[in-house]
This record gives C-alpha cells, sequence and structure tokens, in this order.
C-alpha cells in the first residue's frame, strides 16, 4: 500500500500559504479519485482507495508542519507501511 502524505499548516489562516501546497495536493488527488478523506482520527486526516489501480492511503497530518514528522510516523505505524512505500508532498527543498 502507498502511503501519500501531503504536508501542511492545519486551520484556515493558513490555506494559502506555500506551506499548504501538501494539503491542496492531498485534496486534489482525493477529488480525481473519489477517495473521501474522511477518516479523522488521531494525528492525520486521511481517506483509503484505489488510484491507478493501486491502493493507497492519503493523508494531511493534523500537526503543523515543524511537527509533521509525528503524523508520518503515526502513519505508517498505523498501516504497516515501509519507507519505500512513502510519498511525501511539500512546498520546498532546502
Amino acid at each position: 500500500m502507498l502511503v501519500v502524505v501531503g504536508l501542511g499548516n492545519p486551520g484556515t489562516r493558513y490555506s494559502s500559504t506555500r506551506h499548504n501546497v501538501g494539503f491542496r495536493f492531498i485534496d486534489l488527488m482525493a477529488k480525481k479519485s473519489e477517495i473521501r478523506l474522511n477518516d479523522r482520527r488521531a494525528k492525520a486526516v486521511l481517506g483509503q482507495g484505489r488510484i491507478a489501480g493501486h491502493e493507497v492511503v492519503l493523508a494531511k497530518p493534523r500537526t503543523f508542519m515543524n511537527n509533521s514528522g509525528e503524523g508520518v510516523e503515526y502513519l505508517l505505524a498505523r498501516f504497516g507501511g515501509r519507507p519505500s512505500e512513502l510519498l511525501v508532498v511539500y512546498d520546498e527543498m532546502a
């Protein structure tokens, strides 16, 4: 299973900032693939479904950017994923 995580900052205050490109990507992928982001348990908002024949989890951590590792760690533990099955989308590389 591929776990796709979009990083961003929660809340409307940050919704249009560049740091939320990961959240916007997840929203777009969910809409295009008809995956509902309706699981709001614990450290991420997520949805499961299929994209191009592959089972995926689309997720937006409920933590701020600087603490996003907590949400990613939770997702890998919950879905038994390996780092090689993780795709992280965010605004820039330094």
